[in-house]
């Protein structure tokens, strides 16, 4: 059985198609409403991605801290954590990038893997935003940290 084609529709007009699309003037209403959207969504986006951003580099400091009684017990000796050693080279918590690393008052993981209570405090270097990290004794646990503006002094609360 041959197959046959319908005949096609003539239009009045030899450059238009047989059923017409969009106007010019729909499809730029359409682009100004897309582009109403965007404008509206976008900051909101950059926002979340942002939170992301820093709650992984704070989730990667917090999981430094809860390794240091391991490195402690493998060295062989305890650690000390204060400012001179989180700015030298052989610190062994390292700041995120963007981030500057310091801890308010030395503490100490003791050779048997054991921690005083500590704190870490860690500002951005974009935005000047403190975040407080406290360490529990005696296993090195970091609570969850508040976020704090940080000051003119580099200090928060």
């Amino acid at each position: 059985m041959a197959m046959r084609s319908l005949p096609a529709r003539r239009s009045d007009h030899p450059f238009r198609a047989i059923g017409a699309g969009f106007t010019l003037l729909e499809l730029l209403v359409v682009l100004a409403v897309l582009g109403l959207a965007a404008s509206l969504a976008t900051p909101a986006l950059l926002r979340t991605v942002e939170t992301w951003q820093r709650q992984s580099d704070i989730d990667a400091v917090m999981e430094q801290v809860r390794g240091l009684p391991g490195l402690a017990r493998s060295d062989g000796r305890s650690l000390v954590i204060d400012d001179d050693r989180l700015a030298s080279g052989s610190a062994p918590l390292w700041a995120p990038d963007g981030w500057t690393l310091s801890a308010p008052q030395p503490w100490r993981v003791r050779v048997d893997g054991l921690c005083g209570p500590g704190a870490l405090r860690m500002v951005s270097d974009t935005s000047g935003l403190a975040i407080d990290i406290v360490v529990h004794a005696p296993f090195c646990q970091p609570r969850r940290p508040a976020l704090a503006p940080a000051t003119a002094e580099g200090g928060g609360r």
